[in-house]
């Protein structure tokens, strides 16, 4: 119920930090200066949610390792059975929980896959370039997933506030 136009004015400034470093930790005192102040978010809530959706709001991060899998190792000639395609899902979502929010955790994260998939490791050249070039995109998408997040669990405990008074 907020303004499209006014919300990205708000978060614009956090949306630009994450943008240009690709870096969701260093938007976190932009962001947690904008939910406090210009989104009148609480205090608790935005302490609580920011440093959490930095690290658990990897929801474009997981889709994105499992296309470029799947694209490098198309390439390479690798055969992704169904019993392989659930376990990487799950190795993804382990990985993007696990490591930190910094830029250049792509290598670390291709690695990891590519060696359990037997895809080579020479092409962790062209799996971090795409991932290097989107994590640009990637860092604002998610910052702005939990944004989203908080102003949802903020708006629900006005409601709750407005009943109990």
């Amino acid at each position: 119920k907020i303004n499209p136009v006014k919300y990205l004015k708000t978060i614009g400034p956090s949306l630009l930090i994450g943008l240009v470093t690709a870096s969701s930790g260093a938007t976190f005192s932009q962001h947690s200066l904008t939910a406090r102040v210009r989104q009148n978010v609480r205090d608790y809530v935005a302490k609580f949610a920011i440093p959490l959706g930095s690290i658990f709001s990897k929801a474009f991060v997981v889709p994105f390792l499992i296309i470029v899998t799947l694209f490098i190792g198309k390439y390479y000639g690798i055969i992704f059975s169904l019993a392989d395609l659930s376990l990487l899902t799950v190795l993804c979502v382990i990985l993007a929980i696990s490591v930190p929010p910094v830029p250049g955790m792509g290598s670390y994260l291709f690695t990891v896959i590519f060696m359990n998939f037997g895809i080579p490791m020479e092409s962790l050249a062209m799996a971090i370039t795409i991932f290097v070039l989107f994590d640009y995109l990637l860092t604002p998408a998610n910052l702005l997933a939990s944004n989203v997040s908080m102003l949802h669990v903020e708006e629900h405990l006005r409601k709750k506030d407005k009943i109990s008074a």
